[in-house]
């Protein structure tokens, strides 16, 4: 019986013991698997945050880049870049758009810069090389003869008739995209940084945590002991192919993990970074209540299996925790997203759901039910004239296009128009596309300040009249789409003894005739026509498609009969009285410079025979240039 019971203690014992070295050795597991599923959950939602920022930063600088394209493509509608008006042009563009300053560079390379005496040369520039090949240029922070103080440089060709003529650059000031790296991640304790692909440091958070190294990151991580073998090296290869990836490192002796995720602008990758402890805090705990059991194991049989199940109770609310301290990060991304000035949509392929941002309410109102399941909530509020390009940027997005972009007129939720910029990026999965990430900008303001800027290059900006560079553009392009049954008129009006006015009456008396005699011009002729301020006291307007001459000559009489009104209600001043001279499409000319010269031949009769009258042009003469039909 003694023996009995000494075997059944002995037994017992080991069974205790195997009970205990088996419970050491399940919450060891324990402990461990979760760890691992803490980082693969944390490791997702970085990456997540990285790809979203990618996603702002490609937009921010993709507008700068198609700010500057417009402009070329304005610039080379000019007939050079010497031309009257590109200068001040720039200088205008440079202060609207933020741009620290910009040149017009000629394919010599000399060129001029605001802020500088003197003429630049560029030739040595490797960004003006590569522009002048027909590339758009986007460099690192450098310095250079644009930004000496240091900055990216965007440079894009301007091209004639196929052929580059000369290349536009400008330094983009880098403290405008840093500003968008302090976006608070996680709750304040992230940061984030932006490398090339050989990982020199383009822009970094100002984060007290954040590397404010120079030169190459990957030097300043050498400092670094990733816990993986070999991470490092693959988080240097991984960036020099394209690849994304995530990382887990150690740094003053703190666990922190990093993902990282290409750009679609020369390469540039935008790295996030946040501290193990912001999300690991709840299984420090666990893991450390783990360990007290096994010593508690140690003690007592019985006391063991009842802490087990108490530990058991505790470690379950743990996880509880655990997963609502991820589901709060989840949170704090999504709140990240809703406070960003753009629509950001997600779009499931998988399932063909659809999310998108609060922001979506201040611009198209609230999402009717069931319309946020797939693309109903969007396809009402495009314009119907750009349905076409709607679709074939849904198309693209259904392909697989890695990074898709259009520019859509739609409807706001007053039913008044906008226009919108949406770029999206493609995600896969194990090879799959399964959902599209991207963002909806409201760039009407945009579209508002690019044609005032364009009007305020194209009109005079005494009298509001198109200048004679510009209304050459638009008659010339009119005459070239006119039907050949297509009859006009183009008429000079000069103001007769103009010097008189301003020697007597002095030059703002001058300059308020001028403005009186546009607003004349303005109320008597169609706001389809073309009315031009030549220069001085000259004026002209091109009167499109009329029944018959008589209409031309109604509408000369109209002018006349205007000014000798002005000369009337100005009593006891210098008289003023106009001369016109009419020249017609097709027979007098058909260019804006023929049609000049004939109306001026007219007009230089009209004065001869007096002036305050008009002359029509009916063809050259032998004896003395023209001759004319009747005057009145």
């Amino acid at each position: 019986m003694g023996k009995s019971r000494l075997v059944y203690r002995v037994l017992l014992v080991v069974i205790v013991a195997l009970i205990m070295l088996l419970v050491v050795l399940l919450l060891n597991s324990f402990s461990e698997q979760m760890d691992e599923l803490v980082e693969a959950q944390v490791g997702g939602y970085l990456s997540e945050t990285a790809q979203s920022m990618t996603v702002l930063f490609d937009n921010e600088m993709e507008a700068s880049v198609n700010t500057l394209n417009l402009l070329a493509s304005y610039i080379a509608t000019f007939d050079s870049d010497t031309a009257p008006g590109v200068v001040g042009l720039l200088e205008t563009a440079a202060e609207d758009s933020g741009f620290l300053r910009m040149a017009l560079i000629a394919m010599d390379g000399q060129a001029r810069v605001g802020g500088k005496s003197g003429m630049v040369d560029f030739s040595g520039e490797p960004y003006f090389e590569r522009a002048k090949d027909g590339s758009t240029v986007v460099t690192n922070v450098l310095s250079s003869s644009i930004a000496e103080e240091g900055g990216m440089v965007i440079a894009v060709p301007v091209e004639r008739n196929g052929a580059v003529e000369g290349v536009l650059a400008a330094a983009y000031d880098t403290q405008a995209l840093e500003s968008m790296l302090d976006v608070g991640l996680f709750d304040g304790e992230g940061y984030l940084y932006v490398v090339d692909a050989d990982g020199n440091m383009l822009l970094h958070s100002s984060h007290k945590d954040a590397l404010q190294a120079e030169g190459s990151l990957f030097d300043a991580f050498e400092q670094v002991n990733p816990e993986e073998e070999n991470a490092y090296d693959e988080m240097m290869q991984n960036i020099k192919s394209g690849q994304d990836g995530f990382l887990r490192y150690s740094r003053d002796d703190s666990a922190r993990y990093l993902a990282y995720a290409q750009s679609s602008f020369n390469g540039w990758y935008v790295l996030s970074v946040i501290p193990q402890n912001v999300v690991t805090e709840q299984t420090d705990k666990m893991n450390e209540l783990a360990r007290q059991l096994s010593l508690y194991i140690t003690i007592a049989f019985v006391g063991c299996i009842i802490y087990i199940a108490v530990v058991q109770a505790r470690d379950n609310n743990a996880l509880r925790q655990t997963q609502q301290t991820v589901q709060l990060n989840e949170d704090r991304y999504k709140t990240v997203v809703e406070q960003a000035n753009d629509v950001v949509f997600e779009w499931n392929l998988i399932d063909g759901s659809m999310y998108y941002s609060n922001k979506w309410e201040d611009l198209f109102g609230v999402i009717a039910e069931g319309e946020n399941q797939n693309l109903a909530a969007f396809e009402p509020h495009v314009h119907e004239d750009y349905r076409e390009t709607y679709m074939n940027y849904i198309e693209g997005l259904v392909s697989g296009t890695p990074v898709e972009e259009v520019e859509l007129k739609m409807m706001n939720k007053d039913g008044a128009p906008i226009w919108c910029r949406i770029r999206s990026t493609a995600l896969y999965e194990n090879g799959q596309l399964c959902r599209v990430i991207g963002t909806i900008r409201d760039i009407t303001k945009e579209h508002v300040e690019k044609k005032k800027l364009i009007i305020k290059t194209l009109t005079d900006s005494l009298t509001g009249l198109y200048t004679k560079e510009a209304s050459r553009r638009l008659v010339d392009g009119y005459i070239k789409i006119a039907p050949e049954t297509d009859e006009s008129a183009f008429m000079i009006i000069d103001i007769d003894n103009f010097k008189a006015v301003n020697d007597t009456m002095g030059h703002p008396y001058g300059d308020k005739v001028l403005r009186k005699v546009a607003k004349g011009i303005k109320n008597t002729f169609r706001k389809s026509d073309i009315m031009t301020r030549i220069g001085g006291d000259e004026f002209s307007v091109f009167i499109k498609n009329i029944p018959d001459r008589a209409f031309a000559v109604k509408k000369a009489d109209e002018v006349l009969e205007y000014f000798h009104r002005i000369t009337q209600a100005e009593k006891g001043t210098v008289p003023i009285y106009c001369s016109i001279g009419i020249s017609f499409l097709p027979g007098d000319g058909n260019s804006f410079d023929t049609l000049y010269k004939t109306a001026d031949v007219a007009l230089y009769a009209a004065k001869e025979r007096g002036k305050n009258r008009y002359a029509i042009y009916t063809g050259e003469s032998q004896n003395n240039g023209s001759n004319w039909d009747d005057f009145i």
